[in-house]
């Protein structure tokens, strides 16, 4: 039955208020989301996808601990609860489901390259009667690349959703808390996985063209019978080539320390060396190799001097003891005069 202006609106989070037993509104702390934990967050569910915690529904309670345990491993410098991680999990589901059927809009276009939805606004106006949300992926800068790795995780699971040929509408999800913001901005009586036609002659927009609608089911049908399997190869190897690239980055990052490694190494036996050369011309070995030789008292206080003014004289003169004592001496003698 049609809805009319006197119809119930969803409740507004700012009413809808539970309160603690004490008597203050409960307030929950909101999840920062970046592409890197939503990243961390979809290679765990791969992880995780077939490891016999997942049912047609879902993961069960002690899948989604794991889950949430090892996102938490990973990722230490955050501490989102269950329920947020979940509500993250939920919502990267309905965007990748929003974003598979408008695919499948006339004029629209995938940029691989991008990551994002292309077409005339037309088709924008078309789809946000249907999907108000998709207004936040119709601009230049909404990429999502993500896709393929969602389209790999969901696709075999959507028996009731996308991949339903005789209705496109999903199951019931629960709506993330963070997301009823802009409830009482959607209109009523849509369901978000139909596509409607925006009508141009007049009325409030919001009946359905069954032969469209038929048409795209058909179409749905066709397509992902024909093209399952080479859609499926092609987000398997998307998938792999992404990790291939993450295994060869921190293949580089490791040689890359242990050639730091080597450096330090090198430059600390260099000053090892310089040390130890150093120390072969001391004073002490120069006045033991001079106590060696048939000098006077006179003439070793004179060599003394000559040790101590310079660590060059202390060099030519043990290296000329190692070729020929007798030239040193005769040296040294020249130094004294």
């Amino acid at each position: 039955m049609p809805t009319t202006n006197a119809s119930k609106k969803k409740p507004s989070p700012k009413c809808s208020g539970a309160k603690k037993s004490g008597g203050s509104p409960r307030v929950k702390q909101r999840a920062d989301w970046n592409p890197a934990l939503e990243r961390s967050l979809v290679d765990i569910l791969h992880e995780y996808k077939d490891s016999g915690y997942r049912g047609d529904n879902g993961w069960n309670s002690e899948g989604w601990n794991k889950m949430v345990k090892e996102f938490h491993l990973r990722n230490k410098y955050v501490s989102y609860t269950k329920a947020q991680i979940q509500e993250k999990e939920g919502q990267l589901k309905r965007d990748y489901k929003m974003l598979k059927a408008a695919k499948q809009q006339s004029g629209s276009s995938w940029n691989e390259k991008r990551n994002m939805i292309e077409g005339p606004q037309a088709m924008w106006t078309n789809l946000m009667v249907t999907f108000p949300k998709i207004k936040k992926f119709n601009n230049n800068k909404a990429t999502f690349p993500l896709f393929d790795a969602l389209g790999e995780l969901y696709d075999g699971h959507l028996a009731e959703g996308i991949y339903n040929v005789t209705s496109l509408e999903t199951p019931q999800e629960k709506e993330p808390p963070e997301q009823l913001q802009d409830a009482e901005d959607e209109p009523q009586g849509f369901d978000d996985n139909v596509v409607y036609e925006v009508n141009d002659e007049g009325g409030d927009g919001t009946e359905r063209n069954e032969e469209g609608l038929q048409e795209m089911a058909d179409t749905l049908s066709r397509d992902e019978k024909n093209d399952a399997p080479a859609i499926e190869r092609s987000m398997m190897g998307a998938y792999l080539e992404m990790r291939t690239k993450q295994a060869e980055a921190e293949a580089a990052d490791r040689a890359k320390e242990m050639e730091e490694r080597e450096r330090e190494t090198r430059e600390r036996e260099a000053r090892e060396k310089d040390a130890a050369q150093a120390s072969d011309f001391s004073i002490r070995r120069c006045i033991s190799v001079l106590n060696t030789m048939e000098v006077t008292k006179e003439e070793k206080a004179k060599a003394y001097a000559i040790f101590i003014k310079s660590k060059e004289n202390r060099e030519a003169f043990i290296c000329a003891c190692e070729v020929d004592q007798e030239s040193a001496l005769i040296w040294l003698r020249s130094e004294m005069a």
